[in-house]
């Protein structure tokens, strides 16, 4: 048990110390470079993600234009549809009428049989 403690505590005693030696490493002057790269890149990307938020908020300003066309197509699309339904009607009274005036022949046809009889 004891070999096992020792083993332990000797595990973490090399990883307190690799832990230790990386916060304390002075980078060297290239790495400095590529850290001033890296954040010049990361400025870059954060402008381009403000210009692109700065475009989708101008867009929600026009949004509701784009609702009002969609009422106008709506409506006309009613309006279309009341269309086809007045044509219906009117084909149904159309209809009606021709019964009522084939009737009245008829019943003409048969009063001027009914005179003719007499």
């Amino acid at each position: 048990m004891d070999a096992e403690e020792n083993r332990a505590s000797g595990e973490e005693a090399t990883t307190a110390k690799t832990a230790t030696a990386a916060t304390t490493q002075i980078p060297r002057e290239g790495e400095l470079a590529a850290i001033l790269a890296a954040i010049t890149q990361i400025n870059g990307r954060l402008g381009n993600m403000d210009a692109r938020l700065g475009a989708v908020e101008s867009q929600l300003h026009t949004h509701p234009v784009k609702r009002e066309r969609l009422a106008t197509k709506v409506a006309s699309t009613s309006v279309r549809n009341r269309f086809a339904s007045l044509k219906k009607k009117k084909e149904r009274v159309e209809r009606i009428k021709e019964a009522i005036a084939k009737r009245r022949g008829r019943l003409e046809t048969s009063g001027k049989d009914d005179a003719e009889t007499e």
